[in-house]
């Protein structure tokens, strides 16, 4: 139970005694942040106020944000362990086409199909590659078997034949040159 300063001392307290109801939030004369609210008694011709240091007065809010910055940051890490795993699960067979196909170029030897595990979308890619190879495979073949009858018919010529190309350079000879040589 104690009076205003008088007006013009506490530019915070003047819009108290003007009339103002509500809180406010304003550091006091002795330099600590408090919260002050204030209600009118017109009956009894009195301003209630109540003050509140904000350290007191916030300090759930600043625990609550506190637990709530610790569960963002936590289920961030297991959302992303999450993905990481899921990710690594979906993409696990493109990984292991992708490791059998730089062995087989690594090799030099003839591509087979890969295994299709899941019939997904990237089951679908790999059999469309497995397709692909299948073509690839046919073209390769009937490369060598035109290679071949060329080769045939350069050989059972009675001629030495060579064949060059637009620059002179020898592409290609049958078996009476390489004899004559």
């Amino acid at each position: 139970m104690a009076s205003f300063p008088a007006k013009g001392v506490n530019p915070t307290i003047d819009r108290f005694i003007d009339g103002f109801e509500g809180p406010i939030v304003y550091v006091s004369a002795v330099g600590t942040e408090i919260l002050t609210t204030a209600k009118r008694i017109p009956v009894a011709g009195w301003d209630m106020v109540a003050i509140l240091p904000t350290a007191e007065a916030f300090a759930p809010i600043r625990a609550m944000q506190q637990r709530m910055l610790l569960a963002t940051l936590l289920l961030s890490v297991l959302a992303a362990g999450a993905t990481r795993w899921l990710l690594s699960r979906q993409l696990s067979p493109m990984v292991d086409a992708a490791r059998r196909l730089a062995a087989l170029s690594d090799a030099g030897q003839t591509p087979q199909p890969l295994p299709i595990v899941r019939q997904d979308e990237i089951g679908e890619l790999i059999g469309g590659f497995n397709r692909l190879l299948a073509a690839l495979g046919k073209r390769e073949a009937a490369v060598k078997e035109s290679e071949a009858f060329k080769n045939i018919i350069l050989n059972s010529m009675a001629a030495e034949i060579a064949v060059l190309d637009r620059d002179g350079v020898i592409q290609a000879v049958n078996q009476r040159w390489r004899l004559s040589s």
